[in-house]
């Protein structure tokens, strides 16, 4: 299973089947189709003053990111220029250069 962020949809269904439901990250996880851990970590890191926030949780991962660094834009003329480099097992010092 290839990892997804969670969603905000599923961040609502946690909080129902948490409080409402009364029920375990095991549980919550085989309703979502998710692995128990990543329950768990979410639970982790939505809390907010004891209990979970699925709105605290929202922001935490819009602010995650929002502080994202943007990834290299390469153009086909710079790749084919560093390819053949790193294919010599170059160090990226010596492709910067």
């Amino acid at each position: 299973m290839s990892y997804q962020r969670m969603t905000l949809v599923e961040r609502m269904y946690i909080f129902r089947l948490l409080y409402v439901e009364r029920l375990k990250p095991s549980a919550i996880a085989a309703a979502l189709n998710r692995e128990p851990s990543s329950i768990t970590r979410e639970l982790k890191r939505g809390v907010d003053a004891g209990m979970y926030n699925l709105i605290a949780a929202e922001v935490r991962r819009l602010e995650a990111i929002r502080n994202q660094r943007p990834r290299l834009k390469t153009t086909d003329e710079a790749w084919n220029t560093v390819k053949p480099q790193l294919e010599h097992r170059w160090s990226p010092e010596e492709v910067a250069a």
